[in-house]
């Protein structure tokens, strides 16, 4: 049976008794051929141990004329169909490859399950990513009004004294900017769209990473030079 099968292009591994099969299980099959009777064991108690191990498998098990009701009673306990000896080889194809389908239709509901549970906790990312964007929001507008209250106040002031006041005041309304952005790019993330590629400089965002770390690199004493090559661009 393993050089039939192995002519028909099936990946075969053959054990000669309930331990050998406990054994090789693990490390996974499809479709387990199992005899009713082995040297220490019964087939029909192999079935269930089989399909505890691998719950994604078919078990066929193959019995004599004379217990049928044990073959049946096997496939209560799990095994998906069973065989009279001696089978014909068409036979046997046709119930390998029916229990192979069943294999197939019940991994892709595995994966249609799996899709539908991303798909309900990305909804679920949505909603909450939505409420904490609005709260968010709130304090950082509140907070931009402020500034630009206190703009318009530096700006009456001399010339002279405007700068250094100037300086950290446009640089925090920059970075509460770059929060929003961040804001409107995790909004984003949690309701994904279709994709849609384009050329995107480069020289540019390596400009605006480097004016990102320059204060921290300045604090660790690091020297940042920027030299992005002019012209370059990718599809993202």
């Amino acid at each position: 049976m393993k050089e039939l099968l192995e002519d028909q292009g099936y990946a075969v591994s053959s054990a000669t008794s309930c331990a050998g099969a406990l054994e090789r299980a693990p490390s996974g099959f499809d479709v387990a051929l199992v005899d009713i009777r082995l040297p220490d064991g019964e087939g029909t108690r192999l079935v269930p141990q089989l399909k505890a191990l691998v719950p994604d498998g078919e078990v066929v098990l193959l019995t004599g004329l004379g217990m049928l009701e044990a073959a049946v009673a096997a496939v209560h306990a799990g095994a998906c169909a069973y065989l009279l000896k001696p089978c014909a080889t068409p036979e046997l194809l046709v119930t390998l490859e029916q229990a192979l389908r069943q294999v197939r239709l019940h991994r892709e509901k595995q994966v249609l399950a799996r899709r539908a549970q991303v798909t309900e906790k990305l909804a679920a990312v949505g909603t909450l990513t939505a409420g904490l964007t609005h709260e968010i929001r709130n304090p950082l507008n509140a907070a931009v009004l402020q500034l630009t209250v206190l703009e318009r106040r530096v700006r009456r002031l001399e010339e002279a004294a405007q700068g250094p006041l100037l300086e950290p005041l446009l640089l925090v309304r920059d970075e509460i900017r770059r929060l929003d952005h961040i804001l409107e790019d995790f909004l984003q993330f949690a309701r994904p769209r279709e994709f849609r590629s384009a050329a995107v400089a480069v020289a540019p965002l390596f400009e605006r990473v480097g004016g990102l770390l320059a204060w921290q690199a300045e604090q660790r004493g690091v020297a940042l030079e920027v030299e992005p090559l002019e012209g370059l661009e990718v599809w993202g």
